[in-house]
């Protein structure tokens, strides 16, 4: 009788400790996750399909961007459950909370953005992203995980992705001016002056010619 006591005592205590460990974990995870990668805690039952929007293709150097990581396909969750979590991992620029559903913590994986006990009430999240200043190949490390509200570690769905965003690359572009002088021809005009030439021979013929005319006529003109 003693020993069907200490057993059925030892089986009540074990429950417990079981129930008490899963509790733990449900609440350590609603609170944001530990690492990275989801399933090393939870055991995926699918696969969960998300978007990241607000992702530019290639970004500005220092300027803020707001992000939304939305999950699209998951298992049902009752209203007000924990239906889901994320983490994001970022190589460079900075990951900036922007409400009381996200929350940046210091992980073995990095400085990792995560959702908070809040947040696991949902499947969207909204934060910002300072991109460095340095032009540089950034690469984002995004986990979810789509739950079922069963506070159980099995019958979740678990998505990934790996997303690299290049900098924008400014190009100078180099006017060359070339100068061209044109110099307009100058036309002149000379005007040449007309050049009389008297002929002094020819002068004195012509008036020794009307000389004699004259005297024949007045000769002519006496004799009558």
């Amino acid at each position: 009788m003693m020993l069907k006591k200490y057993a059925l005592l030892t089986a009540l205590v074990a429950v417990l400790v079981v129930v008490g460990l899963v509790a733990v974990h449900v609440g350590a995870m609603s609170s944001g996750a530990p690492r990275l990668e989801c399933n090393q805690c939870h055991q995926p039952a699918g696969t969960a399909e998300f978007t990241v929007t607000g992702l530019p293709s290639k970004y500005e150097p220092g300027k803020v961007y707001k992000i939304t990581i939305k999950i699209t396909k998951g298992p049902k969750c009752p209203e007000g459950a924990y239906c889901g979590g994320f983490a994001v991992l970022v190589n460079a620029g900075e990951l900036k909370p922007v409400d009381d559903t996200t929350q940046v913590s210091e992980t073995p994986d990095g400085r990792m953005l995560t959702h908070t006990a809040q947040g696991a009430t949902k499947r969207e999240w909204t934060f910002e992203w300072k991109a460095p200043e340095k032009p540089v190949p950034v690469t984002f490390k995004i986990a979810v995980l789509a739950a079922d509200g069963s506070a159980s570690v099995v019958g979740d769905y678990y998505g990934f992705k790996e997303i690299t965003v290049e900098p924008k690359v400014t190009t100078t572009t180099i006017v060359t001016t070339t100068l061209v002088t044109t110099t307009k021809p100058t036309t002149t005009v000379v005007t040449k002056g007309e050049v009389v030439k008297h002929d002094v021979t020819l002068a004195i013929a012509i008036a020794a010619l009307l000389f004699v005319i004259g005297a024949g006529g007045y000769l002519a003109v006496s004799r009558k």
